[in-house]
């Protein structure tokens, strides 16, 4: 009887969606397709115990992630490259409670928070990984999960991209002076100037261009640097979160991943990665991902495309909790600018 539950519902999704691939699917109503409320509900008791395991992490005030409470200590797993600022985690219920980043993996793009959060229920982790053709779910704050999907791939690799910082730069005795800084990168959303003087980046010494090359070249999209540069003789502290390489509107693959929403900061270099096309905004990464059991085989940890969800597995994350939660992975958080950057030097006349 434990099996048959699942049985019925792999039976009565496979019907819907076979549906879709009918000449009439144009005419169905919006929730009979996959990410439709009906579907959806086909879900909701397989994803209600997990969904009382799942927070909001605003980060500053703006929602940012979702995070997953994993202990009777209200510790809360979430996505940590889009953590920055005073964060919080807001419940089902409404309720708000701050939130202390006390532990980062940066291989895994997980961080760890400590919470106020009581009497949540114990996940039900699964490890071993759900097969191709799987259905998962991806519960919310609410009682419908967020979207319904399929595993698509057999577990695999995700290759590291090389970040961007979005300047550039010329030899200059002091170190690399800031030539150009290009409009919306990491480097101009941080502060970062024309005629800025490179001094430090996450606490080296940067003499040359090809010593800001060497450490660029070993961080990846989404990374958070911490930047001291040389500006009108005094030294300003700034942080700055690397981009991906822009990408070309005639390459059609990356124009149609762009389609489905906006796409994860950090989406490349994770080990044995679940995939599956549930549609999964970048803001809803962190949070669980279930079979049709209700057990949790993952955490949504990049929306990577338009079809294309990323997810590490329940065998991975269990084997660093403990790390998380006891400080070996402290966090190392880059310094911040106290008020607003001291405005660049003026250019000199030609």
């Amino acid at each position: 009887m434990h099996l048959q539950k699942p049985r019925i519902l792999v039976t009565a999704l496979a019907a819907c969606l076979l549906c879709l691939q009918s000449a009439d699917a144009q005419r169905l109503a919006a929730d009979r397709f996959k990410n439709g409320s009906g579907i959806r509900r086909l879900l909701q008791s397989a994803t209600r115990s997990a969904q009382r395991c799942v927070v909001r992490v605003t980060s500053d005030g703006k929602d940012v992630a979702l995070g997953t409470i994993v202990g009777p200590d209200g510790a809360v797993l979430t996505k940590a490259s889009e953590l920055s600022g005073q964060i919080a985690c807001r419940l089902p219920d409404g309720q708000t409670v701050p939130a202390k980043l006390i532990g980062v993996h940066t291989d895994l793009d997980l961080a760890m928070l400590s919470t106020t959060i009581v009497d949540r229920p114990q996940l039900a982790w699964q490890t071993s990984a759900p097969g191709v053709g799987s259905f998962v779910a991806t519960p919310g704050l609410k009682e419908l999960p967020i979207a319904v999907g399929i595993i698509s791939t057999p577990l695999r690799s995700i290759p590291a991209q090389r970040g961007v910082l979005g300047i550039s730069v010329s030899e200059f005795k002091g170190g690399p002076r800031v030539t150009e800084v290009f409009p919306n990168s990491g480097a101009d959303r941080g502060g970062i100037a024309v005629d800025d003087v490179l001094q430090r980046i996450n606490g080296q010494r940067i003499a040359t261009r090809d010593a800001l090359k060497n450490i660029i070249s070993q961080a990846q999209p989404g990374d958070r640097l911490s930047i001291e540069v040389l500006r009108g003789g005094r030294t300003v502290k700034l942080s700055a979160t690397l981009g991906y390489r822009t990408a070309s509107l005639f390459n059609r693959g990356n124009f149609q991943n762009q389609l489905g929403g906006i796409l994860s900061r950090r989406r490349g270099g994770f080990e044995d990665i679940l995939q599956h096309d549930s549609v999964v905004k970048r803001s809803q990464c962190g949070g669980p991902l279930v079979d049709l059991e209700g057990q949790v085989v993952g955490i949504n940890i990049a929306r990577a495309g338009r079809t294309e969800t990323y997810a590490l597995g329940a065998r991975q994350i269990l084997a660093i909790l403990d790390d998380l939660r006891s400080g070996k992975l402290a966090p190392v958080v880059p310094d911040r600018p106290s008020g607003p950057a001291p405005p660049p030097l003026p250019v000199p006349p030609r």
